[in-house]
């Protein structure tokens, strides 16, 4: 999994939940704090991540993965759940962003809008934005 971001990543933590024990160390933000990359394994059980994005409008997400173990990285929305009601997004990779008019700070409780990069780098970003959580989730 890699996110990227217009502000900077900072506090970065995990914690096992349920009877995994997470391998590999804990992703360092790169490109002065506006990269994570996570890579490794898929255990049973879950690992929670956390982290505060300071200074973000949006954050950009793609997951991949090997489903059939042919070594070949595989990109799709079943893959990707958003919030408690675990929506599929309308895309992937996908772009989370602050709503119209907000300040910030970007966090999971808002409604937040959701769309798709034509271009996501530290220096240049183009998004399409498709529609809100609220929208996804029937509200």
């Amino acid at each position: 999994m890699e996110l990227r971001t217009d502000g900077s990543f900072q506090g970065v933590s995990q914690a096992p939940s349920g009877p995994v024990v997470p391998l590999g160390v804990l992703p360092t933000p790169t490109e002065g704090g506006k990269t994570l990359v996570f890579e490794g394994s898929i255990q049973s059980g879950s690992v929670d991540y956390t982290f505060t994005v300071s200074g973000s409008k949006s954050i950009w997400m793609s997951l991949k993965l090997d489903i059939n173990g042919d070594g070949s990285l595989d990109e799709s929305q079943s893959f990707v759940y958003l919030r408690d009601l675990m929506v599929h997004p309308p895309a992937v990779p996908l772009v989370v962003g602050l709503p119209s008019g907000s300040s910030g700070p970007l966090v999971p409780s808002m409604n937040f809008r959701v769309g798709r990069a034509i271009t996501y780098t530290s220096s240049v970003r183009f998004i399409m934005w498709m529609t809100d959580i609220n929208t996804l989730e029937g509200h």
